[in-house]
């Protein structure tokens, strides 16, 4: 959308658009179909490269997988207590691939490739109708999409990627919505975005941002147009009431999880537990979106003194704060990555994960946490400094601020609004951040090609390079543990031990607890009454518990399957609670240091050593 606006030149005159300076690109839809098709089908092949391959479900997807498959059984949607996204049009999807290919957690994953791949095509073009220029939007996509927190979610079968994706599909909309010439087409392209979100958001409940937020913001930004204030309206209370009624289906379902708002009482507590997840949910997306923002260091060296000060300000602080959190033992939890799962699964440096030395991974951890600090503060120095370079002309220049800022301001407002209770109750974790990249990286790229070059530095391309080595090699890492703990599990089970007898981690746990039981343990259960055992019996000590073992009370375990860093984990066990049992360690070969890893079985000890 062009601004009207007169703006000032050197001379004196006035024009309604500043004269091009520098050849201007004319991209072809074409060339533009041609990149994004060339970004699915990288993403695609980078899937593919991390072989999927397990028989074991990755992380929630079992419960995903479950109704899937009783959908393709039944034609029924069965939930089975664990899933609070309503899965939506994910479960006929899922359906789909086992009629034709039988079932497998392979299957399944597998078939979110055409997924991935319309995800990474949609963000492509949308970069380019905010006017990010062909070769930064072929390298804000990949950004994104060969991120660690996108590529593990693009090789599993659960919502986040397709609720990205209907998300995208709204963006998308809403683009074309504001650059059609026509209010007839307009409002025809408005009523498409909120028809198909509502219908498409049941993916993912979240994505209803798009029908709810969006599509207002919108037409807010189109108010001018004849009969679109109206139509906006219209079109948000019959996408509210369309949201209440699949809301109001969703709770009334048999093992439905429904979330609530406020999940307990609200004390002081809950206030510093959210401040301190909101902080390290800043520190986590300054690291994902390093590749972008790395763009803006090479020019640190024009930064004036106060700015230095202010960064050896923030530096100081931070070490002083680092000093704090070792001497009170909460190094750990304040170093990258910050927040879990996704890149805690990825990553070789956790404390003490394959063996490590403890030491050693601390001081890796600490230096790239203080990168990752001064790399936000230069960039967000550089931005609050430097001023649009009217000698500069790109793609930019097409698309005014106040479209892009509408139509993705006040969705990010209210994405990160629904994270406060997930902060203030639970954990924030960090591919719930796959809905705020995108919206960052364009406007990070929009910033860039206006105050200080079209081109991206050769910076960027080399950290773009170690992130996705990084998360590929990552994701190939976590299915090579998943097939060694089958290949333990069977070793375990080839003694004569039945599979209620071992523990081997939540999502095969959780599978075994729903093929047996039906559901989930979940308190949160509300349709059938009753539907939960607040007293599950079991034998281990409840120091010697993880996280899950509430949840799956099929489990009497007397073995289990650990890593050697089990015990500092999120959850961390006393070591006294295990021995070893009488089988040798299952190893396995990662694509990331320590290359030669191993699995352990141990038996539970009856108490204190």
């Amino acid at each position: 959308m062009m601004t009207d606006e007169p703006i000032q030149k050197e001379e004196g005159r006035s024009e309604t658009m500043p004269a091009p300076l520098v050849p201007t690109e004319r991209a072809k839809p074409s060339d533009s179909n041609r990149n994004a098709l060339l970004c699915a089908l990288i993403v695609t092949a980078s899937v593919l490269i991390t072989n999927p391959v397990a028989n074991m479900p990755f992380s929630d997807e079992f419960s995903y997988d479950k109704t899937a498959l009783e959908f393709a059984r039944t034609g029924h949607i069965l939930y089975n207590g664990w899933a609070t996204a309503m899965l939506g049009w994910l479960i006929p999807w899922g359906a789909l691939f086992i009629k034709a290919f039988g079932f497998s957690f392979t299957v399944m994953r597998l078939s979110m490739l055409p997924i991935d791949a319309a995800t990474v095509y949609l963000f492509h073009q949308i970069l380019r109708q905010f006017g990010i220029n062909s070769r930064n939007a072929v390298f804000g996509t990949l950004a994104f999409a060969l991120s660690p927190v996108f590529m593990p979610s693009a090789a599993s079968f659960m919502s986040d990627i397709p609720g990205i994706f209907v998300i995208f599909a709204c963006m998308y909309m809403c683009q074309r919505a504001v650059s059609t010439p026509g209010n007839r087409i307009a409002l025809l392209w408005l009523c498409s975005a909120a028809v198909f979100n509502v219908a498409a958001g049941t993916v993912r409940q979240i994505a209803w941002l798009g029908a709810l937020v969006m599509v207002p913001s919108t037409a807010w930004l189109l108010r001018k147009h004849r009969g679109i204030k109206i139509a906006g309206v219209a079109l948000w209370a019959g996408s509210l009431i369309g949201v209440l009624a699949f809301l109001h289906w969703f709770k009334h379902q048999p093992y439905s999880v429904p979330e609530h708002i406020i999940w307990a009482p609200i004390s002081f507590v809950r206030f510093v537990h959210l401040a301190a997840e909101v902080l390290k949910t800043v520190l986590c997306l300054l690291l994902v979106i390093l590749p972008v923002s790395s763009a803006w260091l090479p020019t640190a060296r024009q930064l004036n003194r106060p700015a230095w000060l202010r960064l050896t300000g923030v530096m100081a602080l931070s070490i002083f704060l680092v000093f704090l959190a070792s001497a009170t033992g909460r190094i750990d939890s304040w170093l990258m990555p910050w927040l879990m799962f996704l890149l805690a699964e990825q990553s070789s440096l956790l404390p003490g994960m394959f063996g490590t030395p403890f030491a050693m991974t601390l001081w890796i951890r600490l230096a790239i946490s203080l990168a990752v600090v001064a790399s936000g503060v230069i960039t967000a120095e550089q931005i609050a400094s430097r001023k649009p370079n009217r000698r500069l002309y790109s793609d930019s220049h097409e698309k005014s601020w106040a479209e892009v800022s509408w139509i993705l301001g006040p969705y990010l407002l209210s994405y990160l609004l629904l994270l406060v209770p997930r902060g203030a109750f639970d954990l924030i974790q960090d591919r719930y951040l796959v809905g705020v990249v995108p919206v960052v990286i364009v406007f990070l790229l929009k910033l860039y090609q206006e105050r200080v070059s079209a081109k991206l530095p050769s910076f960027s391309l080399m950290m773009l390079t170690v992130f996705a080595v990084y998360s590929i090699a990552g994701t190939h890492d976590f299915f090579a543990e998943s097939r060694a703990q089958v290949r333990a599990i069977r070793m375990v089970e080839s003694a004569g031990v039945p599979r209620k007898f071992i523990q081997a981690g939540f999502p095969s746990d959780g599978w075994l607890q729903i093929a047996n039981s039906g559901h989930i343990n979940e308190p949160r259960i509300q349709v059938p009454a009753g539907a939960y055992n607040p007293n599950p019996p079991t034998q281990v000590p409840e120091e010697c518990r993880d996280g899950f073992t509430k949840f799956a009370p099929i489990i009497t375990p007397k073995y289990f399957i650990l890593f050697p860093w089990f015990k500092n984990s999120p959850y961390p066990i006393p070591e006294w609670c295990f021995v070893p049992a009488d089988f040798p360690p299952v190893k396995y070969t990662g694509w990331l240091p320590p290359f030669h890893r191993a699995l352990y079985v141990q038996q539970l000890r009856n108490g204190p050593h």
